[in-house]
Parts: C-alpha cells; structure tokens; sequence
C-alpha cells in the first residue's frame, strides 16, 4: 500500500510540475482514472528477469502525448533508470488504450504527460509470493 501511495503521488506530483494549469483547462486522463491506469501498469509492468537477477530497481519517468483522440505518441524517456527498466516503461506505455484527452475552452487538445513507473523489487517479489530474502 505504501508503494501505491508513493505512486499516486507522483502521478499526480508529475502532471501539475509539468503542466500549466488553468481554472477551464481539462487534464489527459486514462480511462477509469488513476486506480485504472494503477491496475492497467499491475497487471502489464514485466521486471525484465535480468534486472530482476542483477537487484536493478529505480524509478523511470516516462513523457508522452496524448493526442486530441487520446492516442499515444512521442514516447520518451525523460528520466532514466536504467536502460533494461527504460525499455519496458516505454513497452507498457504503447500498450495503454486511449486516454482521454485534454481540453481547454471546451476544445480538445494535445498534452504531454509524464507518468513515473516505479521498479521495485520488494513489490514484484509481494505480486509473485517470492521471499524477500531469496
């Protein structure tokens, strides 16, 4: 729990430190919100088994666009982990669906959004029942 809250606020620390905000602008935003996009990496993040073998954790910040029909594109890295962790954020983030796409006066518009994806060991291990001390 304390690694989704860590999650989550990073998210969120994420969008408003690299957007300008205005009181009638709509962020992007993944299709069923932050616990959908939290379920949606769950259930697609695959440690690489050599960054698992060689204890490689870290946090990868991911940018993107979100088109104005939701679509991906420009996938970069902005903040490096480490390349094995790098490549399989930018897996993950070419299999999200649509997002919903930004908005300002009411008319839609591309946005960049940077999303942190956590590689934590101490997690994987929990998902899969491994013992920490292995």
């Amino acid at each position: 729990m304390r690694n989704l809250i860590l999650f989550l606020g990073l998210f969120l620390f994420a969008n408003f430190n690299y957007s300008t905000a205005k009181s009638n602008d709509i962020k992007p935003s993944f299709p069923g919100g932050v616990s959908a996009l939290t379920t949606f990496l769950n259930d697609n993040v695959h440690y690489p088994e050599e960054a698992n073998k060689n204890r490689m954790e870290g946090k990868t910040l991911v940018a993107f666009v979100v088109n104005e029909d939701g679509s991906i594109s420009d996938i970069k890295i902005k903040k490096s982990s480490w390349p094995i962790l790098d490549d399989e954020a930018k897996r993950v983030v070419q299999l999200m669906p649509k997002w919903m796409p930004a908005f300002t006066n009411g008319k839609k518009k591309k946005e960049m959004v940077i999303l942190p994806i956590l590689f934590d060991l101490k997690l994987i291990n929990e998902k899969s029942g491994v013992s920490e001390k292995q």
